[in-house]
């Protein structure tokens, strides 16, 4: 393991948990399998601050454990990839935020401080017993506003009135809304497979697990009948099949209605629109009213309407979600599901990517098929080891038929925004052929497919089976392409547009000369001897050389030039994990500058009042802050990202 990844995993550990496990996760990191004794001895800690650092390691998901059924020795793991996670952490919190709204993001939030957690128990967790304060809610409810001081006057009298009669009625909304929705947002994470039910299996480690699995295998009757290569085929076989039974964390909770949410959330949407649109007390009054029976509180980003993976399933922060369901088991513990969250992450890194390659109607399209594709899929990689660029086989995901896409489009009130015949109301309106709408529809959302289909890009593969037609996504093809342009953004942020060019040529004809590579790149060879040699230097490029015969004089030898996107990737990979952590070293430095400035700003009473007990000094002190966490931050996700697209997709 590198040593920059130690180094980054262990100050993530120290900003969230503190000294003491960040020193025994680098000791595990750095040492693999140890028990207590070895531990206690060799970092020169007591046995029950050992003890104890890895009750809260194990707690996190940050170690695994197994115990030997030889010696009864109980042996511990570090995991660096959940301890990696900690890092992500932020995104996930995004991400929940955008699907399923602020409450859900806060039970994510608390999933992810206590590693895992007993349904009873967040039940319990005063955070969770209430619905967030937006500060946006308010604001929502006076939608009926056109700018001048009689329409402000108008609607605040709505909200007068509307106050003065959920004092008088307890069925109210307010009070509605105060009532936290625990157990539906819990069904919704995991009908989106954001959480998991913990197993017994998952503190364990992979290659633990897989011992575990052969041993009982052999153990049995029916695989010791068999003999040589057969005998073997069958352990592999059962191996795979114990692990994944094993370690299955999905919770029966369906999957996610994507046009029963899309529907409510197209109505919340008109009934805003209403209000915006009313003039008249009266209509502004029954719009307010269809609006707090469709919508509740949640905010609702215009600009990104219409243009996102948020669409296609309904939500755009809203916690809208029926109480009408069976709560999860109370004494279930669950955890947030990394694996199934990195799928989600994909799919906004692949819907940008065809934004980027095609139309804005077309990448809508492509949101619905990548929104209902990501229901059935439940892992980026198939394998979790490293394979070989060139090496790897195909990865489709599940076909998804058109009618299907044609109905989510549908009910998420885009299949308008489209374009074409279907989008003209008068054809619609004047067409005796009843079938003629439905039929231009899918003609229409069919065309977008099938030119995601085409070369070079590939975001869709067509499917026809038993006359249906379908469409699927190879995921490993789409993977290579955004690697292979977040190395191009890189070169040629570094090198300029010649040496993207050179990086694009030997990728797509493997390894030439200097001769060869200047015909096809159409450069000059000064140039492009200048070029080759930066590009060598900085390890993106590799030269090879072939002797023509024994004696290896260089005047009878070959020299190829070739990319290696293996090699570079994972140097980048490193490079990332080195960057990352200088910033949170960085960050902490700059932390300690202002440490007295933040135990003031974190006291209850001035929380919140921060312009009444703090100087005009020490405003601008935090001000200052605050832009320069914001800056060493988004510098730490922008990296994530990039990792994410080499490493995890």
């Amino acid at each position: 393991m590198s040593q920059f990844l130690a180094e980054l995993c262990g100050l993530l550990i120290t900003d969230n948990f503190g000294d003491l496990y960040a020193s025994i996760f680098i000791y595990l990191f750095n040492h693999g399998r140890q028990p207590i004794p070895r531990i206690v001895r060799n970092t020169k800690l007591t046995s029950k601050q050992v003890r104890h650092a890895l009750a809260v390691l194990v707690q996190q998901h940050l170690v695994y454990h197994s115990t030997t059924l030889d010696d009864g020795i109980t042996y511990y793991e570090a995991n660096w990839k959940n301890a990696y996670y900690l890092a992500r952490s932020g995104r996930i919190l995004q991400l929940v935020r955008d699907r399923l709204g602020e409450y859900a993001m806060r039970v994510m939030e608390t999933l992810l401080y206590l590693g895992h957690a007993k349904v009873s128990y967040l039940e319990t967790v005063p955070e969770l017993m209430v619905m967030p304060e937006k500060e946006g809610s308010r604001k929502k409810r006076k939608l009926g506003n056109t700018g001048t001081e009689e329409d402000e006057l108008k609607v605040e009298g709505l909200d007068q009135d509307q106050d003065a009669e959920g004092e008088e009625d307890d069925d109210d909304d307010v009070d509605h809304d105060s009532v936290a929705p625990l157990h539906p947002t819990l069904q919704a994470l995991a009908s989106h497979g954001f959480i998991m039910r913990v197993r017994d299996a998952h503190f364990q480690s992979p290659g633990d697990l897989r011992d575990s699995a052969e041993q009982a295998l052999r153990a049995r009757s029916d695989i010791r009948a068999l003999k040589g290569k057969r005998q073997e085929e069958a352990i592999l076989t059962g191996i795979d099949n114990f692990v994944r039974e094993r370690s299955d964390g999905h919770i029966k909770a369906g999957v996610p209605d994507i046009r029963a949410e899309a529907k409510r959330k197209r109505k919340a949407a008109n009934a805003a629109a209403d209000i915006e649109k009313g003039t008249e007390e009266d209509g502004v009054e029954r719009a307010r009213k269809k609006l707090r029976v469709e919508m509740d509180d949640g905010e609702d980003d215009d600009e990104n309407r219409g243009s996102g993976i948020n669409d296609v399933y309904g939500y755009e922060g809203a916690d809208d979600f029926d109480e009408d369901v069976e709560p999860l088991d109370a004494n279930m513990i669950i955890r947030p599901n990394y694996q199934k969250l990195d799928v989600a992450l994909r799919t906004i890194h692949l819907l940008q990517y065809a934004r980027e390659k095609t139309t804005e109607p077309t990448s809508k399209v492509y949101a619905a098929l990548l929104a209902r594709i990501e229901t059935r899929t439940y892992t980026c990689r198939t394998r979790e080891e490293p394979v070989p660029e060139g090496e790897e086989a195909e990865q489709y995901s599940t076909a998804v038929s058109l009618q299907t896409v044609i109905d989510d489009l549908e009910a998420s009130g885009q299949v308008d925004d489209l374009g074409g015949i279907f989008g003209d109301p008068a054809l619609r309106s004047g067409s005796s052929n009843d079938d003629l709408p439905s039929r231009v529809r899918a003609f229409q959302v069919e065309q977008h497919l099938s030119y995601l289909a085409q070369e070079p890009h590939l975001f869709t593969t067509r499917n026809i089976s038993s006359g249906i037609l379908s469409y699927s996504v190879e995921f490993r093809h789409l993977a290579r392409a955004l690697r292979h342009l977040e190395i191009e953004r890189l070169v040629g942020a570094q090198f300029g547009s010649i040496a993207v060019r050179i990086i694009r040529i030997l990728s797509a004809k493997g390894k030439l000369d200097e001769k060869r590579l200047q015909e096809i790149s159409l450069i000059s060879t000064r140039d492009l001897r200048i070029v080759l040699g930066q590009l060598e230097a900085a390890g993106w490029l590799e030269l090879q050389e072939v002797p023509r015969d024994a004696q290896r004089q260089p005047a009878r030898t070959i020299y190829l030039w070739f990319f290696d996107a293996d090699r570079v990737a994972t140097n980048l990979v490193e490079t990332s994990y080195k960057s990352m952590a200088r910033l949170f070293i960085r960050l902490r430095i700059e932390r300690n500058k202002v440490k007295g400035l933040l135990e003031k700003t974190e006291r209850l009473d001035v929380r919140g009042n921060e312009e009444r007990y703090l100087s005009q000094g020490e405003l601008e002190a935090l001000a200052a802050w605050k832009k320069k966490e914001n800056l060493f931050l988004g510098s730490v996700g922008r990296l994530d990202e990039l990792i994410a697209v080499l490493r995890d997709y």
